[in-house]
């Protein structure tokens, strides 16, 4: 039976992924309450848009999918935390912040989380050296793990400090990261990451989506 039990200390101290970062108690109990305060609150959204001419291109997606393999490309995943840095190797390369939601679609032998790209990003390109664990401690080690109550500010977040600043408190939170060796090639492989994922919090590189008035799906008879 599936359910809620209080977190032990084994739960605090079970690694997520290969050599993920810990699962922090005091984190976990702080976002209970501030979903309790807030659980007859209008509910914070995050509008997502589905590039559906490149998923539907399968071309265009094999090309992504080579050129990342061809500059050795290894994706790893871990839970990301203020201090995960220490654990990022300081080699420039393409990383990106995803959410995997706790709801479990389970299979016969085994189980499959939704999850959801946030945000792409790189370090390094042909004239710098910046590394994948510099970026994450100068840039996102404060924001991750933060209060969830900036879910619920009232001011809408036009930046991209302003987005991080509210979106990263979402948790569980993952870090997912690929080294590569050629700086020079680093810049084009996350343009195409940013066309093909269309994540929310980008706010550039995005790309443009025609919208038309809505029609119903139905119409009645006249």
């Amino acid at each position: 039976m599936l359910g809620w039990h209080a977190p032990s200390e084994q739960d605090a101290l079970r690694p997520i992924g290969r050599c993920g970062g810990r699962l922090s108690v005091s984190h976990d109990v702080d976002l209970r309450k501030v979903l309790a305060r807030h659980r007859e609150d209008p509910p914070p959204s995050l509008d997502f848009s589905l590039a559906i001419h490149h998923q539907l291109d399968q071309d265009f997606c094999a090309a992504v999918t080579e050129m990342l393999c061809d500059h050795g490309a290894k994706w790893e995943k871990l839970r990301a935390t203020p201090t995960l840095w220490n654990q990022i190797p300081a080699e420039c390369g393409l990383y990106m912040f995803v959410f995997e939601s706790t709801l479990a679609l389970h299979a016969e032998d085994s189980a499959f989380q939704p999850t959801w790209v946030l945000y792409v990003g790189r370090a390094g390109n042909a004239d710098s050296t910046r590394t994948l664990r510099d970026r994450y401690k100068e840039e996102y080690s404060k924001y991750v793990n933060g209060s969830a109550e900036n879910l619920w500010a009232s001011e809408y977040p036009r930046t991209r400090a302003q987005k991080l600043s509210k979106y990263l408190t979402m948790f569980p939170l993952q870090y997912w990261f690929a080294t590569i060796h050629n700086r020079a090639a680093i810049p084009e492989l996350e343009d195409r990451l940013i066309k093909l994922l269309s994540p929310p919090l980008n706010t550039h590189q995005q790309p443009r989506v025609r919208r038309h008035a809505e029609e119903p799906a139905f119409r009645s008879p006249g």
